[in-house]
């Protein structure tokens, strides 16, 4: 069965990905969240499950290989590769899964390529990149230019963030709920232990994250 898919997939690959917005990143970086902020703004309609280009014009939520999409119709979200890490290790825990050697940011049940091959594919392939840390915060600049990629007025973005966060407090995705509590259980002092540990294992990851803060 899995093979048939995949064979469909591949056949009708170039005809329906250009009906699709794709919205990608390693996975824990916020895909989900942009992928419903691009969904609310636009006339793309986005469900958690929506993995493989459609017929109908959907918002893909993928972590596949960024330059497998065109540029004019993706955008790729980077996150802080320490939080990213923190969250691939809570998330791996809620699920029983083993992270093999090479840590979160480098473990193939999580994704194929490495977080640092990741985002220098994205790069490389000229997507446009927004960075969690400032759309989260509101910044203008990083909402503006959201917005011109998308092509529509830099206030729908800050008013879907708004509805977005007012939503998920009221009525959280029911995996989210489970993902949360078991998050709050494992806080503790040794969190930020981990996280001075990650910050020495990663510190070619975190360089290539401020490189790509510092160029804007």
């Amino acid at each position: 069965m899995l093979l048939k898919k995949l064979n469909h997939f591949h056949r009708t690959w170039k005809v329906r990905r250009g009906k699709s917005f794709a919205v990608l990143g390693y996975p824990r970086s916020g895909t989900t969240m942009l992928s419903e902020i691009v969904a609310s703004v636009t006339d793309y309609y986005f469900d958690r499950d929506n993995v493989f280009p459609s017929s109908s014009k959907v918002v893909l939520h993928t972590h596949w290989k960024p330059s497998w999409f065109p540029r004019k119709s993706s955008v790729y979200i980077v996150r802080d590769p320490i939080d990213v890490s923190l969250s691939v290790i809570e998330y791996a825990a809620v699920h029983g899964w083993h992270l093999a050697e090479g840590g979160a940011l480098n473990a193939r049940k999580i994704s194929k390529l490495p977080w640092r091959d990741h985002v220098a594919d994205a790069r490389k392939a000229s997507h446009h990149i927004v960075i969690y840390e400032r759309l989260v915060a509101g910044d203008e600049g990083e909402t503006t230019r959201l917005a011109e990629h998308i092509g529509v007025p830099a206030d729908w973005i800050s008013m879907a963030m708004a509805l977005l966060g007012a939503k998920h407090a009221n009525q959280p995705h029911e995996s989210d709920v489970t993902f949360r509590q078991k998050k709050a259980e494992r806080r503790s002092a040794g969190t930020e232990e981990l996280k001075a540990q990650l910050m020495i294992d990663f510190a070619a990851e975190v360089a290539a994250y401020q490189d790509l803060l510092s160029r804007g």
